[in-house]
């Protein structure tokens, strides 16, 4: 069983792959003529964004729970607050 971290790396790579082979194609080639590939282009770089944003913001949520035991452990974190 895959993790979603796993998952979104290979919809990730899968996406890139997908707009590369798009880059490379002729603009006057027939793909370009009958299918509007600018949409679906678009879309994909759309996608490949909220991709890239999700997997940020799992590996921000696993660096804060591999420190979150040294955090815990802080002999300031409940010190009393200096009224100055």
């Amino acid at each position: 069983m895959t993790s979603m971290k796993e998952q979104l790396q290979q919809a990730l790579a899968k996406i890139k792959d997908e707009i590369q082979a798009m880059d490379e194609t002729s603009i006057y080639s027939l793909t370009n003529i009958f299918y509007n590939t600018d949409k679906i282009r678009r879309r994909l770089v759309e996608k490949r964004a909220e991709i890239e944003a999700e997997l940020l913001y799992i590996e921000d949520a696993e660096k804060r729970d591999k420190y979150r035991s040294c955090r815990d452990r802080d002999p300031l974190k409940y010190g009393r607050k200096k009224h100055g």
